[in-house]
């Protein structure tokens, strides 16, 4: 069972959380103004959509980054996780590019090079780059680099 070496949030960006409540909130007046017009399918659709974007925001939007001993979880909503093995971790750390990217691990958010770290991973068939914005990189880095090396040895050691 690993624990849990290091533990950090996602860094906060006004814009991705505001676009998704602003969304909703646009939803849910679509949704009352057809509710008033008595436009039942027209109301039915925009509580779909609420639900669904709600829905989508909680399981796939990032909780928290988790260095455990043998892995990087990205702890998402619910029961939902995404483990990242180490000896399936190439390489963790700055986009080498400076951009505007999109990326989590399912979920989509705009984050700026200053908070973004990227996870390369040596086999991945659908996401092999995942890209993830943790509140204190250098440290989130340190912290992963080391529990990585002391991963290595441990395993080098062994066999």
């Amino acid at each position: 069972m690993d624990s849990v070496i290091y533990e950090d949030s996602p860094y906060s960006s006004d814009r991705q959380n505001g676009a998704v409540w602003t969304v909703m909130f646009l939803f849910i007046i679509i949704t009352l103004y057809c509710v008033y017009t008595v436009n039942f399918i027209g109301a039915i659709g925009g509580f779909a959509a609420v639900v669904i974007i709600g829905c989508y925001h909680w399981v796939l939007f990032p909780r928290k980054y988790q260095v455990l001993d043998s892995k990087l979880r990205i702890v998402l909503g619910g029961p939902f996780y995404r483990d990242i093995p180490f000896d399936n971790l190439e390489i963790a750390g700055q986009p080498t590019r400076k951009q505007w990217f999109l990326g989590t691990s399912l979920g989509f958010g705009i984050y700026s090079d200053e908070h973004s770290v990227q996870i390369v991973q040596k086999k991945s068939r659908l996401l092999p780059r995942i890209n993830i914005s943790p509140s204190a990189r250098e440290k989130f880095l340190e912290q992963l680099n080391k529990a990585q090396n002391d991963w290595r040895t441990k395993n080098s050691q062994e066999h």
